[in-house]
């Protein structure tokens, strides 16, 4: 294993089956049917920038949007920085910075992709997720990613080269309430990803803030005949 490295553990048991045959809970299984893979793989891959977001903007103590060797140095061998600057002006933007820490494990995490984390995190977060549901009708309430249930699972997000262990051990009503995209208050299993992502982000970085989304992209102008 590597010094440091970027992962997610879920100390929690095998995937439990839920079996086939009618669904307790009808609606729900409609609900369940409704969040895609392709939202649930959104999530995760909205997590994984900003996992290496507010890393950055932890490092960039005076938030002038790039990591100089003053700020770098408690966390990082310099000689990785020397790397990491493409344009050798002896700083980190957050591109260089997270385009290296991606492709050649800056700082001492291991290589993971975006791909490599959304395996790894959703097969953690399942195990935990079919744990944390109860009456197996895939969707979490309050009370099931309550403060000792969510503890029992043993979530953890480490990041040794920023000296930083985080876990999930409370329930954060503010971070369920966000995660609920639906506004049906409870959790299915793309909105739990947020939630625990969320949870992991703001315990590494209190002052994250989110970059704004890109504005979309003007409408062609239309073509004269």
């Amino acid at each position: 294993m590597q010094a440091m490295r970027l992962a997610l553990a879920a100390g929690v048991a095998a995937v439990m089956m839920t079996g086939c045959g009618t669904h307790a809970n009808p609606a729900a299984a409609v609900r369940g049917a409704a969040v895609t893979e392709a939202q649930a793989t959104k999530t995760l891959l909205d997590g994984f920038g900003n996992v290496y977001e507010a890393a950055f903007q932890k490092l960039d103590a005076n938030a002038d949007g790039a990591v100089d060797e003053y700020e770098a140095a408690p966390f990082i061998d310099l000689r990785d920085m020397v790397k990491a600057d493409e344009n050798k002006d002896g700083k980190l933007s957050n591109k260089e910075f997270t385009t290296y820490g991606t492709r050649e494990g800056l700082f001492g995490w291991c290589h993971q992709t975006k791909t490599q984390f959304l395996n790894q995190q959703r097969s953690s977060l399942l195990k935990a997720f079919d744990k944390l549901d109860g009456n197996k009708d895939r969707l979490l309430t309050p009370a099931e990613v309550g403060a000792a249930a969510i503890a029992a699972q043993k979530l953890t997000l480490e990041l040794p080269g920023l000296k930083t262990k985080v876990g999930l051990k409370d329930f954060n009503e503010e971070d369920f309430k966000a995660a609920d995209h639906t506004g049906d208050g409870v959790l299915g299993q793309a909105e739990f990803e947020d939630y625990a992502l969320s949870g992991f982000i703001h315990q590494i970085n209190p002052k994250f803030v989110p970059a704004p989304p890109a504005p979309p992209a003007p409408a062609p102008a239309p073509s004269a005949f």
